[in-house]
């Protein structure tokens, strides 16, 4: 693989890899430029990962960082209503709520 690319606000990139993997601390996520894989190496030896899926981790997070998406730890349900917020509102089975 080529060289690792670390883009945009690093602390956003830090803070989804410590969402990912809770024992990360600041000290194994202090990035200099040119030492990936110094970096690499830190959070492999904290998280027993291979070097490949921390590689995918920092990618994946460089993503959520520069499109602003962030992943939700909970599936998205789908819920029909008006805007007002009426009566009119059903669940995912196409019901109205029971009163």
């Amino acid at each position: 693989m080529t060289k690792l690319e670390i883009k945009g606000d690093w602390n956003i990139t830090k803070g989804v890899l410590k969402q990912k993997w809770a024992k990360l601390t600041d000290d194994d996520l202090q990035y200099v430029e040119g030492k990936q894989d110094e970096l690499l190496g830190r959070i492999q030896k904290r998280t027993g990962e291979s070097r490949e899926a921390v590689e995918k981790a920092i990618k994946q997070a460089n993503r959520v960082e520069v499109t602003g998406l962030r992943p939700s730890p909970l599936p998205h349900h789908r819920t029909c209503g008006s805007a007002s917020g009426g009566s009119n509102q059903t669940t995912e089975t196409g019901r109205e709520p029971s009163p």
